[in-house]
C-alpha cells in the first residue's frame, strides 16, 4: 500500500517511470500528450497545461481546441502544435447547420481520432466551457479514449461532464479525475454521497468523503486542496508539501499538465520503452497514484519557488519558470 510509503519512497517509485535520456531514443518515445480544451472565452488554461506538458519533458505537446481558438493559442507558443478541430453550436458552418451529426461525423471526428490515435495521455477540460455540442464532442472523445485503452485526466470542465453523465468514466481504470472543492460537492450531490462545501473538515474526514467518491465511480482521484488527496479506492496518498500561498488561475490547469506528463512515462515503462529493474513492475493503480503525486509534488515546489520571487505578483507563468530546476531537485537529485 502506497498509503504506508514516506515521501522519500514515493519520490523513488516515481522516478522509476520517469524514463532515461538515451541517445538510441527517437521523438515521440519519451511523451505523446494531448489537452483537449480551450474555447473562444478561455485560451488560457489549455495553454498552461500544454505547456507545463512540454516544460516537464513531454516529447510531443499538442492542444485540440475549438475553431476559434486556435489562432490565439497558437500564438502563445510555437513549441505546442495547436488543432482548431472542435466547433461550438454557432460556429458550424453554415451549410452544415441543420445536420451538426453528419459534420461531426465526416469532418470533426476523423481528425480528431487519428490523432488520438497517435498519443499516449489526454489532459480534457481546461478551458473546455459547456457549449452543448462541444460536450457531445467530448463524450466522444472519452468514448474513443476508452476503446483504445489510453490514459486521461479530467479536470475543469470535462468534471461537469462527468456530473452530468458519471457513467461515462465509471469503471475505467486508467482515468483520473482532479476536482477542486466546489467540483467535488457538485460530484458527491450527483452521486448522493454526503459532503457539506460549508464545513471545516479534518484530513481523516476529508480522505473519506474522497475515498467515497473513488469507489463509487471505480476510478482514481485527486481532490485539490491545502492538502492534495489522492485516491485510488483503498489506497491513497496525502500530498502536502508547502506551495504558493497566491492561489492564481491557471494553476490547477498546469497540474493536469503535469499528471498528464507522468503518466506519459507511466506508459513508456509499462510498454518496457527501456530496461526495468524493478520485479515486480508497478500496478496501473501505482502508477497512476505515483503521476498524480508527483505532479503534486512538481507543481507545489514550483509555486513555492515563484511566490518566494514574487510574492502577491506571482503568475501561473511565473510557477512554469520554475519546473524544470524543481524537477531536477526533487527527480534527479
Amino acid at each position: 500500500m502506497l498509503s504506508k510509503l514516506a515521501k522519500t519512497e514515493l519520490i523513488s517509485l516515481a522516478k522509476s517511470f520517469i524514463p532515461p535520456l538515451l541517445p538510441t531514443f527517437h521523438k515521440g518515445q519519451t511523451g505523446k500528450v494531448a489537452i483537449i480544451g480551450g474555447c473562444e472565452d478561455y485560451t488560457g488554461a489549455p495553454f498552461f497545461s500544454a505547456h507545463a506538458a512540454a516544460t516537464l519533458g513531454i516529447d510531443l505537446t499538442h492542444v485540440v481546441c475549438e475553431y476559434n481558438a486556435g489562432t490565439v493559442i497558437k500564438s502563445y507558443s510555437p513549441n505546442l502544435m495547436v488543432h482548431p478541430y472542435l466547433y461550438e453550436t454557432d460556429n458550424v458552418p453554415s451549410q452544415f447547420s441543420n445536420n451538426q451529426e453528419r459534420f461531426l461525423k465526416d469532418k470533426v471526428f476523423p481528425k480528431i481520432y487519428s490523432l488520438l490515435s497517435r498519443i499516449d495521455v489526454a489532459v480534457l477540460g481546461p478551458g473546455f466551457g459547456r457549449n452543448p455540442l462541444m460536450l457531445k464532442q467530448l463524450e466522444s472523445i472519452i468514448d474513443k479514449l476508452k476503446e483504445t485503452n489510453k490514459f486521461f485526466v479530467l479536470d475543469a470542465d470535462s468534471l461537469w461532464l462527468v456530473t452530468q453523465n458519471p457513467d461515462i468514466v465509471r469503471n475505467y481504470e486508467k482515468a483520473i479525475l482532479t476536482p477542486n472543492v466546489v467540483e467535488l460537492s457538485r460530484l458527491c450531490k450527483k452521486l448522493n454521497i454526503d459532503f457539506d462545501i460549508t464545513k471545516n473538515l479534518t484530513l481523516e474526514e476529508s480522505l473519506e468523503i474522497a475515498k467515497k467518491l473513488s469507489k463509487e465511480l471505480n476510478v482514481a482521484v485527486i481532490v485539490k486542496g491545502h492538502d492534495d488527496l489522492i485516491i485510488n479506492r483503498d489506497d491513497h496518498i496525502v500530498s502536502s508539501s508547502e506551495g504558493s500561498l497566491k492561489r492564481v488561475g491557471g494553476q490547477g490547469d498546469s497540474l493536469s499538465g503535469l499528471i498528464g506528463g507522468f503518466l506519459a512515462w507511466a506508459n513508456a515503462y509499462q510498454n518496457s520503452l527501456w530496461k526495468v529493474q524493478d520485479d515486480p513492475k508497478l500496478t496501473t493503480s501505482q502508477l497512476i497514484l505515483l503521476s498524480a503525486f508527483a505532479g503534486s509534488l512538481l507543481t507545489r515546489t514550483s509555486a513555492h519557488k515563484a511566490f518566494d520571487l514574487k510574492q502577491r505578483s506571482m503568475q501561473t507563468t511565473d510557477l512554469h519558470d520554475h519546473i524544470a530546476k524543481s524537477f531536477t531537485e526533487i527527480f534527479e537529485s
